[in-house]
C-alpha cells in the first residue's frame, strides 16, 4: 500500500492523470450530445458513441476507486477525489441520457435553444478541464469559475426561452401534445447536464482553495 500524506495531485499518485481522463471522456460526450442536437434525425450512429464514452468512464470511475483502496491519503483529500469522480461520472451519464432521449423520439427537427444548450454544455467541458489543469499548476481557478459561471447563466437563458416557445405551441391536436412532453423532457435532461457540471466545477474549485 502506498502511504503520502501529500495532496492529491502529488506525483506520486495517479489521481490527476485519471481524473484529467474522466474530464476529456466528457469533453468528448458533451461534443457528441452536441453532434445529435446539431442534426436531429437518425443519431443512433453518434448515441453509439456516447455508450462507449459512458462504458470508458464507468471504468476509469472504478480505477480511480480502486487506485483509493490502495493508497493512504488525508482523509479530507480522499473525500475530494472520491466527490469529484463521482461528479465528472455524473456529467458523462446525464449527457448520454439527453442523446439517447433525442434517439428514442426520433425528433426530425432539433430546436435551436437545444443547440445553444448543447454548446454550453461543451464549453463548461472545456471549463472543467482548464480548473484541472490550471490547478496541478498551482495556479487559481478563479477565470474558469468566472468561465463556468457565465456558462451556467446563458444556460439558464436558452432553457426559458426554449420552454417558453413550447408554451406558444398550439396544444389543440394530440401530436401538439407529444411535441411539447418530448422537448419537456429533453430540455429537463439537459438541466442536468448543465447541473451536474456546475457541481463538478463547485467541487474542483473547493479543492482549489484547501490548496492555497
Amino acid at each position: 500500500m502506498k502511504r503520502d500524506a501529500d495532496s492529491l495531485f502529488s506525483p506520486s499518485f495517479p489521481f490527476h492523470k485519471l481524473l484529467c481522463a474522466q474530464a476529456r471522456l466528457f469533453a468528448e460526450s458533451a461534443a457528441g450530445l452536441a453532434a445529435v442536437l446539431q442534426e436531429g434525425g437518425s443519431v443512433s450512429e453518434k448515441v453509439s458513441r456516447l455508450h462507449a464514452a459512458t462504458e470508458a468512464a464507468g471504468a476509469g470511475a472504478r480505477e480511480v476507486s480502486r487506485q483509493l483502496s490502495l493508497t493512504f491519503l488525508l482523509p479530507r483529500d480522499r473525500d475530494d477525489i472520491h466527490a469529484l469522480n463521482l461528479a465528472l461520472l455524473g456529467c458523462i451519464e446525464a449527457a448520454r441520457a439527453v442523446a439517447v432521449r433525442v434517439g428514442l423520439y426520433g425528433l426530425q427537427e432539433v430546436r435551436g435553444p437545444a443547440r445553444e444548450l448543447a454548446a454550453g454544455i461543451v464549453e463548461l467541458a472545456a471549463a472543467l478541464e482548464a480548473m484541472l489543469q490550471v490547478m496541478n499548476r498551482g495556479q487559481g481557478v478563479e477565470a474558469e469559475v468566472r468561465r463556468v459561471a457565465k456558462a451556467r447563466t446563458d444556460a439558464d437563458r436558452y432553457l426559458l426561452v426554449g420552454l417558453g416557445e413550447l408554451y406558444e405551441l398550439p396544444a389543440s391536436r394530440p401530436e401538439g401534445v407529444l411535441e411539447i412532453v418530448k422537448w419537456s423532457h429533453i430540455y429537463d435532461r439537459i438541466e442536468v447536464v448543465v447541473d451536474r457540471a456546475e457541481s463538478a466545477a463547485q467541487t474542483i474549485e473547493g479543492i482549489a482553495l484547501k490548496r492555497v
